[in-house]
């Protein structure tokens, strides 16, 4: 049914204000606001006012919301007292809305005094407290959200409105996932949605499917954070709700920039501005700016990511959004950490511990310290450090946010080994240590840049890397797998530098291995690939120093190309035909398990393969020399087994495979062997004019 039809079958007021009842109980806010902004008659009732205002505030419009209410709140003296504390209670929420807290919890407030002292349905008080609550949890006051909350919960308990016990579900599960209480916040989030599924109310669904979505962030689990950020994404757009678009949008980008997938991060920041301008939300606003500031910061931009969170923290200051600006602060701490003003980077986290500590939120103040303790490493201020660090352990242990520590750490490995080496808080960062060495979990943003400190090298783990036939990369005997990486083009990069450990500048490397992208995409390629590269493997396998990236020279690496150029050449050392020159040889011919870099096809790869096979062959005929001197012939045959593998058309190597393999008695063997040999080459020379194919190609036996 339309908004024409339905508003002409309303018929009277009191048709049209149940239909409109009916639309609000339904949760379909922007179906309400088309059949009451249609209405043909004159001024609302106060009821239809309120319902009108209420759809304006759930659909976007806040603006329009509070224009209503204010008119309608300026006759308050003709108002019933229920009816007066009703609007107070919408306005609350739309004052909420727009980033003004401490107003929303004096209407909320009034409005509480006002029904407590009436008969009033215990749907409106239970909506009083829930506003109360959600008040005090933006300003930071999260013991005083969680009272109001759980007394609003418990009055649930009077009313059969399993919707409105839904909303206060919600909001006691932000309140407990902002205090780091994971289990609770998850009971109350399932109860909600559970609840919203029941009675198909599609956009509190929405915003429950969000808040689950960044429990699962905060858990660490990002690939499930973003299935359910997309869910409420999609309910958003399919019931026109731009502010939980714009929410949803920035919890993509936070859940895309954990995953190390800035670019796509950086658009869902983008496009969240959008709607949360539209819909006049200042929280969304600061997050995005945030958010966008944390993109440009992992691409080294730090022009923008300066311009961005400058813009998240007028923004936050300007509402008194505490908890934001905490988080604000600390990307503006890092920003200028990575930029080396030591000084400014104290400065922004040392006001970012004191608001969140205010705010009571733990998990940002588990961040915050950690920046702090890396400023303090990085600027040598040790006596602060060591401070910085006792106090993180005290609250780890208080609050048991260990395993949220160990995401947030693995993005700042030294700091974590300097604690160790100097046994500050106990067992804690030992501990921690060890985890990370083996779990290796990504977390926070890429910094991109060289990250040494003090005892540093000692707690490098062992890397092999073998690159001849499929790549392979193991990490303290833990293999890598492939999705690690996500995409061949971080290990080209990381194999190219470990191939030139000299090094090479940004620059360079965008020639070398982007040389057909543009400016702009390939720096950005650049960029995600050394995170990317520097996840799977670890946090410093790259560095930058001096103008150049390369592979950190005191860690300990084991790679096979290294390892058969140094075998080989120990062999050119070593007296012909002596064991220490045939050990050698085989050692390096074991190690050449196929094609450097097997399935790549850039140009330089294609050139160290050919220098790569060149030297293989090179010691295949050595050996073959050098066992056919000693008489081993049964060497000899494998290796020329191995020659004839890599260059199937070298006749003189054919020839003497058939000679040895007649000496050794095998000559049946060699018949068969023969056959297949010319039956290949007259399939390589093509068809002759009857006679037999004319063999032309031959290699010259290197010395």
């Amino acid at each position: 049914m339309d908004t024409r039809t339905r508003t002409k079958s309303a018929g009277t007021v009191d048709g049209l204000t149940k239909t409109a009842r009916q639309l609000r109980e339904s949760g379909r806010w922007a179906e309400l606001a088309d059949l009451l902004s249609s209405n043909p008659g004159g001024e609302p009732s106060p009821e239809l006012m309120i319902l009108l205002a209420e759809a304006a505030m759930r659909t976007g419009d806040l603006h329009r919301s509070i224009e209503l209410l204010d008119r309608l709140l300026a006759e308050s003296d003709s108002l019933p007292t229920v009816t007066r504390a009703e609007a107070m209670l919408v306005r609350s929420t739309t004052a909420r809305l727009r980033g003004f807290p401490q107003k929303a919890l004096e209407d909320a407030s009034a409005a509480t005094a006002l029904l407590e002292s009436e008969d009033a349905p215990i749907e409106l008080l239970i909506q009083g407290h829930k506003q109360i609550g959600i008040a005090h949890g933006m300003l930071g006051v999260l013991d005083g959200a969680i009272e109001h909350l759980e007394r609003a919960l418990r009055l649930c308990a009077r009313s059969a409105d399993l919707g409105l016990q839904a909303d206060v579900e919600v909001a006691l599960g932000m309140a407990f996932m902002h205090l780091g209480r994971y289990p609770a916040a998850q009971v109350h989030f399932s109860n909600s949605a559970a609840a919203l599924g029941k009675l198909g109310r599609r956009l509190e669904l929405a915003i429950a499917f969000d808040n689950m979505g960044r429990l699962h962030f905060e858990m660490g689990e990002f690939e499930r954070a973003l299935e359910m950020h997309d869910q409420s994404l999609a309910i958003a757009r399919e019931t026109r709700l731009v502010r939980v678009e714009s929410m949803a949008l920035v919890n993509i980008g936070d859940a895309r920039a954990a995953l190390g997938q800035h670019e796509e991060a950086l658009k869902a920041y983008q496009e969240a501005l959008g709607p949360g301008a539209e819909a006049l939300e200042p929280r969304i606003i600061t997050c995005a700016n945030a958010g966008m500031a944390s993109a440009y910061r992992a691409f080294r931009d730090y022009r923008k990511a300066r311009f961005f969170i400058g813009q998240a923290i007028y923004e936050a200051q300007r509402q008194g959004l505490k908890y934001e600006l905490g988080r604000a602060l600390i990307t503006a701490g890092g920003i200028a950490l990575d930029e080396e003003d030591y000084q400014e980077a104290k400065s922004r986290v040392t006001e970012a511990v004191s608001l969140l500590q205010e705010a009571g939120a733990q998990r940002q103040l588990v961040r915050a310290y950690l920046y702090l303790s890396q400023i303090c490493l990085r600027s040598k201020r040790w006596t602060a450090l060591a401070d910085t660090l006792t106090a993180l352990a005290k609250l780890i242990d208080q609050l048991d946010l260990a395993d949220y520590l160990a995401r947030e750490a693995a993005s700042m490995p030294e700091v974590i080994e300097y604690a160790a080496s100097k046994r500050i808080g106990g067992s804690l960062y030992p501990q921690l240590r060890t985890r990370l060495r083996h779990e290796r979990t990504p977390a926070g943003p890429a910094i991109l840049d060289a990250a040494g400190g003090p005892d540093a090298s000692p707690g490098m783990p062992h890397v092999e890397v073998r690159a001849f036939g499929p790549f392979e990369v193991k990490v303290d005997g833990r293999p890598v797998p492939s999705p690690e990486w996500e995409g061949r083009k971080a290990q080209e990069l990381f194999v190219f530098l470990l191939c030139h450990p000299q090094g090479r500048t940004k620059e360079e490397l965008i020639d070398i291995l982007w040389p057909d992208m543009s400016a702009g995409l390939s720096r950005n390629a650049f960029y995600s690939n050394v995170y990317r590269a520097r996840r799977a493997v670890y946090r410093e396998c790259l560095v930058q120093e001096g103008g150049r990236y390369r592979v950190l020279s005191d860690g300990q690496w084991w790679f096979d190309i290294d390892e058969f150029r140094r075998l080989s050449d120990e062999a050119r050392r070593a007296p012909r035909a002596s064991d220490r020159h045939i050990a050698a040889l085989e050692e390096a011919n074991l190690l050449y398990r196929g094609d450097f870099l097997e399935g790549f096809y850039a140009d330089w790869v294609t050139t160290m393969r050919a220098d790569a096979e060149a030297r293989f062959v090179q010691n295949l005929e050595c050996l073959i020399e050098a066992r056919t001197q000693r008489h081993q012939l049964e060497g000899a045959v494998a290796a020329l087994d191995r020659l004839l593998a890599v260059d199937p058309t070298n006749c003189e190597a054919h020839e003497r495979f058939m000679k040895l393999l007649v000496q050794l008695g095998r000559a049946a063997e060699a018949r068969q062997r023969d056959l297949a040999f010319r039956r290949m080459l007259e399939m390589d020379s093509g068809p002759s004019d009857g006679g037999a194919p004319t063999v032309t190609r031959t290699r010259t036996r290197r010395s």
